[in-house]
């Protein structure tokens, strides 16, 4: 960001001199790289605003922006052209000196690539968020990623950044969960709860998720179609609130703000055996925590912090009661609502008419509850965005009852990852499942090796298999943008050709063998002689592309953009890999020539190693 606040301050000093009115400067990179390195179009966004005396006096855009280009004072070695094209535009072409020391500092000081405009702040980035009792699907996959990778383009501006997880160990899903799993127990198994529990758990954690999906299914099913399953899984959800609190006090001496005591009536204490549902719970939730815990192992991140329903929700009470006397809050037909049509937005119900929290008041509750384990200058929330309406009215509601923390609290709403076979659905039991596409394009990669015949020992094949398949996944779903729908294409994805994760790799793994070659060389990594060198036009886009790092890692950072580090990456990888077709590097004609090259490869493995890094994708050395 550096050289475009220079060029940026350059082109106001211009402005301030001729008199002109102050307009916000864009400065862009053209995608011609003919038309310079930067380009903005503010003469005629100026001439636009000028009376008609003065566009008189400048007689058009372009003469405009011809007097300011020839105003512009700029320290010499900094750039190397200005000129004016079509309507008005201004570009400027960086020196080679310039790009020549942005060389030596990815070089020099390979640490510090990226401006560190976020150092001292706290950040919480909270996302994936699968619920227990259902399967990790790949949409759960998609915000894992899109989560990831914007907590690390945090850190890599210098933030020191909380990963918080937030899943619904409480609620109705849970509820219609446990009541399937009777059913299938008695039903299917007829085995007794405890020798059915203690058969499933010797069988692989997958098949025992298996089951707990298969029993919300049936759960889910069966609320809609019975009235009597309705009504006993309604039951379950009033115990289960109080099971889990009963847990929380026996095992981490917690101190009760809810009474969910006064929910359970003799209908609900005479038709459900306490200590059945109890073990069911706990049982159904540890391998759920478990297994998603195997997904975040296998894709390479951890979380700092866990957050359960059942503790955020009494918090999310108690602010919810104060918030009503305080008239933030209203009572309607026995339920308590925020009225969000006052801001342009829906009425939401936070307490339901038997009193029990909604994901509102639950959602409400997290705030504090992650403050109070680190207080945080901002709190990040990444959900799918078919809940933006929802999360709408929830922040109005905070910026009310907490507003210190509703002020720092952002919600990113990401699309919804699709493969060809269609929509997913956990009521009815088909959804397509994160590690099923892992699984599956680890294998196909692994075919693809396997065809090569590249000499890997088996071992070596499958772990290389499964760092190329997660990085075609994570690519994939990072480099359309977040905001929109996507289809996962095998074909596309896979593909060690073209904009892909693969292919970024593969890159990679040229530079590395190009080094590996050098260190057996005499030759060394020198620079110096490089002015003296009459470097090609491959040789020139490389060193652009390479400056440009951390201006892309600033503005994804800033516009919570991850993809815009996709393209970056894979116009880097296209540079890099057109220079490699066209000049040799160890059999260059002069020494001088030699050393630049693998200088250039060295700083490219690098700038392309932390890109990868940014996406949370492995670096292969071999391939």
């Amino acid at each position: 960001m550096k050289i475009t606040n220079e060029l940026q301050q350059y082109l106001e000093k211009a402005l301030t001199r001729l008199g002109l009115p102050k307009v916000k400067i864009h400065l862009e990179h053209p995608a011609d790289t003919t038309h310079g390195d930067f380009a903005t179009n503010v003469a005629m966004t100026i001439f636009s605003k000028l009376d008609n005396e003065q566009k008189q006096s400048f007689k058009s855009p372009r003469q405009l922006a011809e007097k300011i280009a020839a105003t512009i004072k700029i320290p010499t070695g900094l750039v190397s052209k200005i000129e004016v094209a079509g309507p008005g535009f201004i570009n400027f072409t960086l020196s080679e000196h310039f790009l020549l020391e942005g060389l030596d500092r990815v070089l020099t000081n390979s640490d510090q690539l990226v401006d560190q405009i976020n150092s001292g702040k706290k950040m919480v980035v909270e996302f994936t968020d699968p619920n227990p009792f259902k399967q990790f699907h790949i949409g759960h996959l998609y915000s894992n990623t899109v989560g990831e990778s914007i907590a690390r383009l945090f850190e890599a501006t210098g933030a020191e950044v909380r990963r918080a997880n937030y899943f619904g160990d409480v609620g109705m899903h849970v509820a219609k969960s446990i009541w399937g799993m009777r059913e299938k127990i008695f039903h299917e198994r007829e085995e007794s709860i405890e020798q059915a529990l203690e058969n499933l758990g010797d069988h692989p954690i997958e098949d025992r998720v298996k089951f707990l999906g298969e029993s919300y299914a049936m759960g889910a099913t069966s609320f809609k179609e019975s009235d009597t399953a309705k009504e006993q899984i309604n039951q379950l959800n009033k115990l289960l609130y109080k099971i889990s609190q009963d847990i929380m006090v026996a095992e981490k001496n917690w101190q009760p703000i809810a009474d969910y005591d006064q929910h359970l009536d003799e209908k609900v204490k005479q038709s459900w055996d306490y200590d059945e549902i109890k073990q069911l719970y706990q049982t159904g939730k540890a391998w759920s925590l478990a297994y998603f815990q195997s997904i975040y192992d296998r894709v390479g991140m951890s979380f700092d912090n866990f957050y359960p329903e059942s503790v955020v929700a009494e918090y999310g009470l108690e602010l919810v009661k104060k918030g009503l006397a305080d008239g933030i809050f209203a009572e309607s037909k026995g339920a308590v609502v925020y009225d969000g049509e006052k801001q342009g937005l829906h009425t939401r119900v936070f307490i339901n008419s038997v009193g029990l929290p909604t994901y509102e008041t639950k959602e409400l509750g997290l705030a504090p509850a992650k403050y109070r384990d680190g207080e945080y200058d901002a709190s990040i929330i990444i959900t799918g965005n078919e809940i933006n309406e929802y999360f709408q009215v929830l922040l109005a509601a905070m910026k009310e009852v907490e507003p210190k923390l509703g002020n720092i609290t952002e919600h990113i709403g990401h699309g919804m990852v699709r493969l060809p076979s269609g929509k997913m659905s956990s009521r009815t039991g088909k959804i397509i499942t994160g590690q099923w596409l892992l699984d599956e394009a680890a294998e196909q990669i692994a075919q693809v090796l396997q065809e090569a015949k590249k000499g890997l020992s088996e071992q070596s094949q499958g772990l290389i298999a499964e760092q190329v398949a997660q990085a075609a996944i994570k690519y994939a779903f990072l480099r359309p943008g977040i905001g929109k729908d996507i289809s996962f294409d095998f074909n596309e994805s896979l593909s060690f050709q073209g904009n892909s994760g693969p292919y970024l790799q593969y890159t990679y793994v040229r530079c590395q063998s190009v080094l590996r070659k050098v260190s057996e060389s005499d030759v060394v990594f020198n620079i110096k002689d490089a002015k003296d060198i009459d470097l090609s036009v491959e040789e020139i886009d490389l060193l652009r592309n390479l400056y440009q790092y951390s201006e892309v890692v600033a503005e994804a950072m800033i516009n919570r953009s991850p993809h815009l580090v996709c393209t970056y990456l894979y116009q880097l990888a296209q540079a890099f890999n057109l220079f490699y077709t066209k000049h040799s590097i160890l059999q260059a004609d002069q020494e001088n020539q030699k050393q630049f090259r693998a200088a250039l490869t060295k700083a490219t493995a690098e700038v392309l190693g932390q890109g990868l890094g940014v996406l949370n994708i492995a670096l292969i050395e071999e391939m």
